[in-house]
């Protein structure tokens, strides 16, 4: 099968396009994302072969503070942005993540050819090992399916996600199954050894809700200051301990300080966690379904 798209092909936001088997694809597509925000996003190409210049600064409404424009690469060595500056050319990689701001409200696009390819990442090891990668595909695909089939590389099987609504970043485990969108950046973290491969069969579309599948109880546990609120998840399923449960547990986002959180600490204390507010509280905690009656959950906020 060969798909071509000779004429102008468009996907909007929530839209989805998918390309695989032993199909080939040739020609181009504009996959436009929707900002409804001046806040930053975490953001990756859904297409092969865009370019950031000073012209797509300018048609997509980039933000800018002299020199420096708001597109900005991850330094995992010492958890800083690299921001493109004027005048520069690069093109967007597959699979990597990058933070983006409009000056307004508004979208952004990128144009190039549908990716029929699996994706295969290096980790970059140095530091606190926290690597932006993203959705390589005009199509969801399955941070479970990420996280399971790599965990070998992974520090734990934890994907963080940054909430533009409330400045924070959310952490979603392979329990979760999250579904990351076309256009959608995220972080992991290396074990300090090895790749991540992203692969065409965790693509999916996602829309309907229609029989979904039963969602183990979980309690949230949120703070706020008027302004801001955070929150942390307690989860329950028959499947996990009262210990570190990979893929069940995820800690927060450790290469920011989390100066306003509330967190949790292992029941077990197998990992230590206890009495450490240092950035290593748990934003999901899963506990087993017996005797949760004489749990005793620790809980932290700074």
């Amino acid at each position: 099968l060969t798909v071509e798209t000779n004429a102008a092909f468009n996907i909007s936001s929530g839209g989805s396009l998918i390309v695989n088997g032993t199909a080939t694809a040739s020609g181009t597509i504009t996959y436009t994302r929707t900002l409804q925000s001046t806040n930053w996003y975490l953001m990756a190409s859904p297409v092969v072969g865009e370019t950031y210049d000073d012209t797509w600064v300018s048609n997509n409404g980039i933000a800018s503070s002299g020199s420096n424009r708001a597109i900005a690469t991850y330094d995992t060595s010492d958890d800083t942005w690299d921001y493109f500056q004027a005048g520069s050319s690069a093109t967007f990689q597959d699979g990597q993540g990058y933070s983006i701001k409009r000056s307004s409200s508004g979208t952004v696009s990128f144009t190039g050819t549908i990716n029929t390819d699996n994706e295969t990442e290096t980790l970059t090891t140095t530091g606190n090992g926290f690597n932006l990668l993203g959705n390589p595909y005009p199509s969801y695909i399955n941070s479970g399916s990420i996280l399971s089939a790599n965990s070998s590389s992974l520090d734990q099987q934890t994907i963080w996600l940054w909430n533009q609504a409330t400045d924070s970043y959310d952490t979603k485990v392979t329990d979760d199954a999250f579904k990351i969108a076309p256009g959608q950046g995220f972080f992991v973290k290396s074990d300090g050894s090895g790749d991540v491969s992203i692969l065409e069969s965790y693509q999916s579309h996602e829309s309907d809700t229609f029989q979904r599948p039963q969602v183990n109880p979980e309690i949230y546990l949120t703070l706020t200051d008027d302004s801001n609120t955070r929150y942390t998840r307690i989860k329950y399923n028959e499947n996990t301990t009262t210990g570190f449960d990979n893929g069940y547990d995820g800690e927060m986002f450790g290469a920011t300080s989390n100066a306003f959180a509330i967190y949790t600490h292992l029941v077990g204390n197998e990992q230590g966690q206890v009495g450490n507010s240092q950035g290593h509280g748990y934003a999901i905690q899963s506990l087993p379904t017996d005797n949760y009656e004489n749990m005793i959950v620790p809980v932290g906020i700074n």
